[in-house]
């Protein structure tokens, strides 16, 4: 286990505990084809999550100002988030600090701070990019 893996789990444990955020149940199957190797998971519960059905309320970015004990590590342009609906454990964010359009295209740096978290973690990990105004769950 390495350092920031350790840090990980402790947060994600702490958070947790202090209910901070919410394990979501899931469902899941691994699956072959073609001699590759496929991990499904479904989270029906998801379909269950609140929406903010209030239009004149203005959405409030909640990467801007995260729970603290939600925040892993803060770098220079970026910070590692727990997910607050984490539907595995330990499930990170790396969101920009400064506000971005989900529509902008990734900048270099977002991709070295990506890489160096997947090197960092010791163990393998799945990183995607939600963009256009439907991503997100």
């Amino acid at each position: 286990m390495t350092q920031f893996t350790k840090l990980v789990d402790e947060k994600f444990t702490a958070a947790k505990e202090k209910k901070a955020l919410f394990s979501i149940d899931a469902i899941q199957a691994e699956k072959e084809s073609g001699g590759i190797k496929f991990e499904i998971t479904c989270a029906p519960a998801l379909a269950k999550k609140p929406t903010n059905e209030d239009k004149s309320q203005e959405k409030v970015n909640p990467f801007l100002n995260p729970n603290p004990d939600l925040v892993v590590k803060e770098l220079d342009e970026h910070l590692i988030l727990l997910n607050k609906f984490a539907v595995i454990p330990n499930h990170l964010l790396l969101v920009t600090k400064e506000q971005k359009s989900q529509e902008e295209l990734l900048l270099p740096n977002d991709l070295y701070e990506t890489y160096k978290i997947l090197q960092e973690f010791g163990s393998p990990l799945l990183a995607f990019y939600n963009c256009g105004k439907n991503s997100g769950a």
